[in-house]
C-alpha cells in the first residue's frame, strides 16, 4: 500500500528536472537490430505479484480477463493471470535471443516484484514461482516452449518497498542463522549491500563478500529460477559501469535503485529523529538510512498484511476506490496516523500536488543522488544516469541538472495500467545506450 501518492514522484522529477523527452518514436527500441547486438541488461519492477491488478495475479474482481489486459493460463493444478505486455516482452527476447544466439547476460529485477505489503507471503512467493519457472510461452523460432527467465544468464534482484521483508530475511539468513550454526556467533546487518557490474565483461562484484557467497545460490534462485542461475542481490543500489576509462580513471555508469527513498513515506524515521545521518560518511550514510527506516517500513509494508488476508486485500483495493474496507482503515489510521493516513489518498491521482510535500522530496531526492554520486566515485565510477522505478509512471532520457547532470529513466509499473501507470521494461547495451522495450506511446 503507498499511503503517499503513487504519482507524486513524476511531479518529483519535473520539479527536480528541465524536461528534455526524445519523441516515443526515438524512444522505442531505436537501436534494437537483434541479428548484431544483444543487450547487456533488461530492467524491470514493480511487477506486484499477488496484488489484484498487478502483473501477475490468482484473483481478479472478475473473470473478464480481456477487458482488463490479462491473460489466464494453467499451470498444474494453480490458474494464474499475467498481464498482456507479457507476451510482447516474450516477443522481443525470443528475437533477440534467437538471432544473437546467445541469452541476455542479466535481468535487473528493481524492487516490488514479490507484493508483501497487501498479499501473505508464503502465495507471493509461491505465485512469482509458477510464473517465472512454470509458465511456458511459445516460440515463433523453436518448437520447444520455454519459461520467462530462461531468455537470460543471470539475475540481479533489488528489494523494494513491497517485498522489503525479503531483504530482511536475506540478512537473517546469512548473518544470524547460518553464521550461528557455522561459526557460533552472529554477525551485525550491513543494512545495505551495494554491487557493481561491469558490463564489458558482464562480471559482477557484491561488495559484501559474506552475503551470498560462492555461486550465490539462495532461496530467491529456487524462486526465480529453480536454483538454475545465480541470483546477486544489491541493496538499495547497483552500479554499472560500460565504456571507456577517461583520463580521471573513471567509467562511466548507471545507478539503479528501487526509488522508496526518495519519497517521505518510507523516510519517517530518519527525518524526525535522526539528524547525525546527514554528516555521516557515504557507506553509513546508506546503511543508517536502512537501519532507521527498517523498522517502520517493515510494519506498513509487511507485518500489517501478514495479519490476515482480509486486511490485506482491503487495504489494496482501497486504493482502486472500493469503500467496503474503510472502517479497518480508519481503525488502522487511529492506532497508527503516521503509518497510515486518516485520508487515504487514492491511486492515479495525478493532481492538487502539495507544494510544500514536493519540495520535501525534492530535499530527499537531491541527497540521495548527491550521495549516490559520491559512492560511484570511489569506485571510480561517473554518474552518467539513473534508473527507477517505485512511481509506477514511466518516463525515459529526462535531465536532471541540479550541481550535476543525470539522465533519469523510470521503469513504470505494472498495477492496474491506464495511460498514466504503465510499465516501461528497458534494455541497456554495452555503449550505455537505452532503449524501451515496449512503445512507450502504447
Amino acid at each position: 500500500m503507498k499511503a503517499i501518492n503513487l504519482f507524486c514522484l513524476t511531479a518529483l522529477l519535473l520539479l527536480l528536472i528541465s524536461v528534455s523527452c526524445n519523441s516515443p518514436e526515438e524512444n522505442v527500441v531505436s537501436k534494437i537490430n537483434a541479428d548484431i547486438n544483444t543487450p547487456g541488461a533488461m530492467f524491470m519492477s514493480d511487477f506486484h505479484i499477488g496484488e489484484v491488478y498487478g502483473g501477475v495475479t490468482r484473483i481478479l474482481p472478475n473473470n473478464d480477463t480481456l477487458k482488463l489486459g490479462y491473460i489466464s493460463t494453467v499451470v498444474g493444478n494453480d490458474t494464474i493471470y499475467y498481464r498482456k505486455e507479457i507476451n510482447k516482452i516474450v516477443h522481443s527476447l525470443d528475437s533477440i535471443t534467437h538471432f544473437s544466439g546467445t541469452k541476455i547476460p542479466f535481468i535487473v529485477l528493481l524492487g516490488d516484484i514479490f507484493d508483501m505489503a497487501v498479499h501473505n507471503e508464503t502465495d507471493a512467493l509461491n505465485l512469482s514461482h509458477l510464473f517465472f519457472t512454470k509458465v511456458k510461452f511459445e516460440s515463433n523460432y523453436s518448437e520447444t516452449s520455454r519459461s520467462f527467465i530462461s531468455f537470460f544468464d543471470n539475475i540481479i534482484y533489488l528489494p523494494g518497498n513491497h517485498d522489503h521483508h525479503v531483504w530482511k530475511m536475506l540478512q537473517e539468513e546469512y548473518y544470524i542463522s547460518q553464521h550461528l550454526t557455522e561459526y557460533g556467533y552472529a554477525l551485525k546487518l550491513p543494512q545495505q549491500s551495494p554491487a557493481v557490474l561491469n558490463l564489458d565483461n558482464n562480471e559482477i562484484l557484491v561488495q559484501d563478500s559474506i552475503i551470498f557467497p560462492d555461486k550465490r545460490k539462495n532461496f530467491i534462485s529456487s524462486v526465480l529460477s529453480d536454483n538454475l542461475l545465480d541470483v546477486f542481490v544489491a541493496y538499495p543500489n547497483l552500479y554499472i559501469e560500460y565504456g571507456e576509462v577517461d583520463k580521471d580513471n573513471s567509467k562511466p555508469g548507471v545507478c539503479v535503485t528501487h526509488g522508496h527513498f526518495f519519497e517521505p513515506g518510507w523516510n519517517k524515521s530518519s527525518l524526525n529523529f535522526d539528524s547525525k545521518i546527514k554528516h555521516m560518511d557515504d557507506a553509513k550514510y546508506f546503511s543508517e538510512l536502512e537501519k532507521n527506516n527498517s523498522p517502520l517500513t517493515e510494519f506498513s509494508d509487511f507485518a500489517v498484511a501478514q495479519t490476515f488476508d482480509t486486511m490485506a486485500q482491503g487495504i489494496s483495493d482501497l486504493q482502486f476506490g472500493y469503500s467496503d474496507y474503510e472502517p479497518i482503515y480508519e481503525k488502522l489510521s487511529a492506532l497508527y496516523p503516521q503509518l497510515f493516513p486518516i485520508k487515504m489518498e487514492k491511486s492515479h491521482k495525478t493532481k492538487d500536488f502539495d507544494e510544500i510535500t514536493l519540495n520535501e522530496y525534492s530535499q530527499l531526492a537531491d541527497t540521495f543522488l548527491v550521495r549516490t554520486k559520491s559512492q560511484m566515485k570511489s569506485y571510480n565510477i561517473d554518474f552518467k544516469e539513473l534508473i527507477y522505478g517505485h512511481t509506477h509512471v514511466p518516463c525515459f532520457n529526462l535531465n536532471y541538472d541540479k550541481g550535476f547532470s543525470l539522465k533519469i529513466y523510470n521503469t513504470g509499473g505494472w498495477v492496474n495500467i491506464n495511460e498514466v501507470s504503465r510499465p516501461n521494461p528497458m534494455f541497456l547495451y554495452g555503449d550505455g545506450n537505452i532503449v524501451s522495450v515496449l512503445p512507450l506511446n502504447n
